[in-house]
């Protein structure tokens, strides 16, 4: 059994919990990894961030770029940044980042009871999903997805979509002779580069788009859009306070299968009886004798 002077316990107890500042975010590994400062020139890489069952999220890169730090010439990054509380697990050698927060972008002065989901704030705001309670004073609650900016949209999909492959096991050091003992880490795809270093490159995967879209409402600025696939089947444009569909319409009832009476070119015409153009109702009640009766 070791026995710690008291100086070096007091330096254990004082370095179990501490605050840290983030300087980027790796996504690829299986468990997140986070570059950070925390004391004066006491710089970690690559320290694990675990995230709650159901959730996860990548905080935005710190302001600024290095050389704007602390004395002593060192290289602490300076800018704002995202913060962590670090959980010093069994001593100085494992660090884990166990919250992450981040003052620039958080939505403040939310109501008692309410969440949010979100991004970055930026000069258009940010996005967000805001889950606001009702009360008895204020009955405007609900569930929001807000996207400020002119070019963004708030979609909901429904995609094909196949499980995330995991991570290739790759040894560490075994590509230009690193020092790590042969621990080996999870990444995707480590290629060599001509010096014989070990460069990540990250496997793209789209979450929003998986292996195809089949059905989606899209609501942008200025239309909410049908689509399918890539093709929009209807929307209503809201400049022009105007619907548009295409495909076979049938209104006011599944099994309409009465095509619509109208005049085109001075003539009594009806839509097709099916397919696209078709615009169906269900009319099982003689009209009025018109004009356009005589017009076949």
């Amino acid at each position: 059994m070791r026995f710690g002077s008291p100086i070096e316990t007091s330096f254990r107890s004082f370095m179990t919990v501490f605050r840290a500042t983030i300087n980027s975010v790796t996504d690829k590994h299986m468990m997140q990894e986070t570059d950070l400062d925390s004391f004066h020139s006491h710089k970690r890489k690559k320290v694990e961030a675990p995230q709650n069952y159901g959730f996860s999220s990548v905080v935005m890169p710190r302001d600024g770029e290095q050389g704007k730090g602390g004395g002593y010439g060192n290289n602490d990054e300076g800018g704002e940044s995202a913060e962590a509380i670090m959980l010093s697990a069994g001593g100085m050698s494992h660090f884990i980042a166990v919250v992450m927060d981040d003052r620039r972008h958080r939505p403040r002065v939310m109501p008692p009871g309410s969440s949010a989901q979100y991004g970055p704030n930026t000069d258009y705001g940010r996005s967000l999903t805001y889950i606001k309670p009702s009360t008895k004073d204020d009955k405007d609650g609900g569930v929001y997805m807000i996207a400020p900016h002119p070019d963004e949209y708030v979609s909901m999909r429904h995609i094909n979509n196949k499980k995330q492959p995991k991570p290739k096991k790759q040894q560490q050091g075994q590509q230009g002779g690193g020092s790590t003992g042969g621990q080996s880490r999870d990444i995707l795809n480590v290629a060599s580069d001509a010096s014989g270093g070990g460069q990540d490159q990250e496997e793209e995967y789209n979450h929003h788009k998986g292996d195809g879209i089949n059905t989606e409402i899209r609501c942008t600025k200025g239309r909410i859009e049908f689509r399918v696939g890539d093709d929009v089947v209807g929307y209503y444009d809201k400049d022009n306070k105007r619907w548009s569909f295409t495909g076979e319409m049938r209104l006011g009832d599944d099994n309409a299968s009465h095509p619509v009476y109208g005049v085109n070119g001075g003539k009594g015409m009806t839509t097709k009886t099916s397919g696209s153009g078709a615009v169906l109702v269900t009319a099982p009640q003689p009209g009025p004798p018109t004009s356009e009766d005589v017009n076949p």
